[in-house]
Parts: structure tokens; C-alpha cells; sequence
């Protein structure tokens, strides 16, 4: 028998905290003992509640309350609840105080923070990563990120009394990039200890979990891509399956996370397209994805994607033949991040901006270029699937497949913009469309009606009271015309 962690970062994100459910039910039919860390109401900030909203503090209480006593009812057997305020007194009595030197001027200062082995600093940017895009300075955060810095200490060291009180041998948590969730993490590899943070699986009816690691470390992916390939011996049917993968991201189709060019007209494409006798294509990501991650995420030779992109376009200024178009990438529709103001700011007449909102297809566009360039984005894989030679500028979670080409110098991109470059291979191509159409763990009692919101053991429990004496009272009103129109017979 062993003794499980949970603490659930998010209680309203389907399919994460159902996640969460499904695995403490499974670890309970193992035998083991489940013990649930509950907040209430302690923690000044966290993940969940990054604005310190009081009502969000009950709605949580409420949501996590009733998955317990669901969880209860179908096993039979009541988790353990550990009440996170026992731990921050006990810390009060040891004198316990986190603060350290943590002078920041700016993000890149704020990641390199740490207290003592736990790099809080890239939690909290983590966290704040939308924010800190869109604010004209780091000072307008100051104050939630010491407050942040300070909540999450505090959480950490409660994780390692928690385990050696409880005799914890694993810990289960959500994705582990964020504060709380990182926090959760680091005390168990402090406390050699093992861990899973689990994550969305290759649809929405799955969920992958991964062992003392983050999902996004890159050469654990590397690893899970290729053993997972390895696995199943038909090489047809692995790249039949990879061929619809890449078809239906092409079709604007939902794959492994929904689709962000369904919208777009698949015919439309820039109108100065024709001037040009070569055309390069830059897809851009979002830098709150992977620039707050971890240093694994890290920019070669350019000092970020802005400046990358801001290098290229001056180097290529002046060849009139070469047409630069810039497709930003379309979940920025609704963003004011800095990048994107920077973004328009570029003005040469070969550079080309296509905005997040506007309808010109990505692939179409893909098909017609003859370079394509990214910064992380999976684009620069599709490209390869299609044909067109791809540079991938700065580090990526498939680095390790041979999908690009890697330039090591600001030199070599534009060297290898200006050559015949040949298409590199699909076979590892084949690898990561195959493993995106396939992998994790089919869900047992979790039963998505789509990519965020589902049943659990049958029942929504996420529901706010409004929407459930919404409900409640819409199933009577339906109960009464039904008996009206009965009456009329």
C-alpha cells in the first residue's frame, strides 16, 4: 500500500481536474491510500485564483467539496484531507521566513530567481506569462509577484513537511510549469520522492501522465515520441494515421488540441504574393507558451523571437526578389502583447504583416512559400510534411528529430534563406503526426462532450448555483408543458 498526494491546481479546467479524479479513483482500485490537500482559503494567491477573488475562493471550495464526496460515493472509501492551514502554522512556529534577495528589472531577471534549489522565479512568470506580455513594464506587477514569490515559498515548504508527515511515496499534479504546481514538484525531487504531472492526452478523450518530469522537457518528449513509435511495427498503418493527422490540421480540423485556422478561408491568400520570385514565410508562436517554461526553451542566437524576426527582415531589406511575409499566429487575435505592437512596427516594402484576425489561410500560404521560418512553432514541422524547407531559429520541443534545419548564426538563416534549399525527409515527420494522433491514456469516468468541459462519473461538477437552479428549474417548467401537452389527449 502506498500513500498518494493529490492537490488539484485547477478545479474548474476540464479535463485537468477530472483528470485529477480519474487518476485518484484508479490509484484507490490499487489499493493505495489517497491523501487531498485542501485550501481553504489560506493562500492569499495561487494558480487558480491569481487575483485573489474572494467568490473564486468559494466557487473553488465548493467544486472540490463536491468531486471529493463523488469520488467518495463510487469507491466506498473517503480520501484523507490534509488542511494546508495546519502546515503555515506549523511554519509560523518554526519562524519560518522566504525572503530572500529577489531584486528584479525585468523578466529575464525574475526567471533567474530561485530559493535555495527551487527556481520559483520561472513559476511565477509562468503564471503571470500573459500579463508580463502585455505590460509596459515589469514594475506594474511588482507587488503580485512578491506576493506570489512569498505564497508560493510558503506552499513549497508545507509540500515537504506534508511528505515526511505522511509517509508520501507519489505525488500527482497538473503540467508543473506554474507556481503552485512547480512548487509541488520541487519539494518532491527535494525530498527524492516520486512524482507524475499529468497533461492532456492526443484527443480529448485521453490524458497522458509523466514520470518525475514536466511534459514539455525536451528530452523526455524526444524519448516518448520514439518509443512510442517503436512500439507498433506496421509502418503503414503509422504513417496513414500520421497522413490524416496532418490533413486535417491542413482542413482546420481539431487534432490534439483544437484548431486555430477554422476560421481562416483556405483560398485566400496576400494579394502581393505574385511580386515576388521567392517567398518566405515566418510563423510566429506565442511567447507566453515556451519562453516562461524552463532555459531548456532558449533563443540560440537571437536574444527573442522580436528579435530574430527584426534581424532577418533588416538583413533581407533589400533584396527585391525576396518577399517576407509574416504570419502571426491566430490564438493572438484578442492579444496586446508588446510583441505584437512591435510587429507592426516593421515597415520595409518586401515585409508583409498578416495579423492574427486576418482570414488569409496559414496553409495555403504554407504551400506557396518556398522557405518557411519559425521560433518553436509546429508549423515549421508541417512545413516539412508538405514539402517546403524549414529553419527553425531558436530551441523546440522536436529539436531532436530531423524535421528542420538548425542554423547556429544569424549568418547561416539568411544563407540558407538565399540558397535552393531541398525539403528535409518526413520520416521523423511521420513520428510526431503519429504519436500526436495516439498517445495517452483513454479515460475511465471522465466523458468529454468536448475540449473543455465534460461529466465525471456522470454529472457535471463544475456547475456555479446559478446554473444549477437554472437547470433545476428549466427541468421542472419542461415537466409541466409535458403534462400540459399530455392533458390535451
Amino acid at each position: 500500500m502506498k500513500n498518494i498526494l493529490f492537490f488539484p491546481v485547477y478545479p474548474f479546467n476540464s479535463p485537468h481536474s477530472e483528470t485529477d479524479l480519474e487518476l485518484i479513483i484508479s490509484e484507490i482500485e490499487k489499493g493505495n491510500d489517497i491523501y487531498y490537500l485542501f485550501c481553504n482559503k489560506e493562500l492569499k494567491t495561487c494558480d487558480t485564483n491569481i487575483s485573489s477573488d474572494k467568490k473564486i475562493c468559494n466557487a473553488c471550495i465548493r467544486v472540490r467539496k463536491e468531486a471529493l464526496r463523488m469520488v467518495s460515493s463510487y469507491t466506498k472509501k473517503k480520501c484523507n484531507i490534509i488542511p494546508l492551514n495546519k502546515y503555515i502554522i506549523a511554519l509560523k512556529k518554526m519562524n519560518y521566513n522566504p525572503y530572500l534577495n529577489i531584486n528584479f528589472n525585468n523578466v529575464e531577471d525574475l526567471k533567474k530567481i530561485n530559493y535555495h534549489s527551487f527556481n520559483v522565479g520561472y513559476g511565477i512568470a509562468s503564471s503571470l506569462a500573459i500579463e508580463l506580455d502585455e505590460a509596459s513594464s515589469i514594475d506594474e506587477y511588482r507587488e503580485k509577484i512578491g506576493t506570489l514569490y512569498y505564497e508560493t515559498i510558503k506552499f513549497y515548504e508545507c509540500i515537504k513537511l506534508i511528505i515526511k508527515d505522511y509517509s508520501i511515496s507519489t505525488g500527482y499534479v497538473f503540467n508543473g510549469r506554474f507556481c503552485f504546481s512547480r512548487a509541488f514538484t520541487q519539494a518532491f525531487i527535494d525530498e527524492k520522492v516520486t512524482f507524475f504531472t499529468h497533461e492532456r492526452g492526443s484527443t480529448n478523450q485521453k490524458y497522458e501522465i509523466f514520470g518525475n518530469v514536466f511534459p514539455h522537457n525536451i528530452i523526455n518528449y524526444t524519448n516518448r515520441v520514439n518509443n512510442w513509435w517503436n512500439k507498433n511495427e506496421d509502418l503503414f498503418i503509422k504513417k496513414i494515421i500520421a497522413d490524416l493527422f496532418f490533413i486535417k490540421k491542413f482542413l482546420g480540423e481539431d487534432t490534439d488540441y483544437k484548431s486555430f485556422t477554422k476560421e481562416q478561408d483556405i483560398f485566400q491568400l496576400p494579394s502581393e504574393l505574385n511580386n515576388y520570385k521567392k517567398v518566405v514565410t515566418i510563423y510566429t508562436s506565442s511567447n507566453f507558451e515556451f519562453d516562461y517554461v524552463s532555459n531548456e526553451y532558449t533563443y540560440k542566437f537571437y536574444s527573442s523571437q522580436i528579435d530574430g524576426i527584426i534581424q532577418i527582415v533588416n538583413s533581407l531589406k533589400n533584396e527585391k526578389d525576396i518577399g517576407i511575409f509574416l504570419r502571426e499566429h491566430p490564438n493572438q487575435k484578442f492579444g496586446k502583447s508588446n510583441f505584437r505592437q512591435q510587429l507592426r512596427q516593421l515597415n520595409f516594402s518586401n515585409f508583409h504583416y498578416i495579423p492574427a484576425e486576418s482570414a488569409v489561410s496559414s496553409y495555403k500560404l504554407l504551400l506557396k512559400s518556398n522557405v518557411v521560418i519559425t521560433f518553436n512553432s509546429t508549423m515549421g514541422i508541417e512545413a516539412t510534411y508538405w514539402g517546403i524547407p524549414s529553419i527553425l531559429c531558436s530551441n523546440a520541443i522536436y529539436e531532436n528529430f530531423n524535421i528542420v534545419y538548425k542554423p547556429s548564426t544569424h549568418d547561416e538563416v539568411i544563407n540558407l534563406i538565399k540558397s535552393n534549399l531541398e525539403p528535409i525527409s518526413k520520416d521523423d515527420v511521420y513520428k510526431y503526426g503519429y504519436y500526436h494522433s495516439t498517445f495517452g491514456i483513454k479515460f475511465k469516468y471522465y466523458e468529454p462532450i468536448n475540449l473543455a468541459y465534460g461529466k465525471f462519473l456522470g454529472k457535471y461538477i463544475k456547475c456555479s448555483r446559478r446554473i444549477k437552479l437554472y437547470n433545476f428549474i428549466n427541468h421542472i417548467l419542461k415537466i409541466i408543458i409535458l403534462k400540459n401537452k399530455l392533458g390535451e389527449f
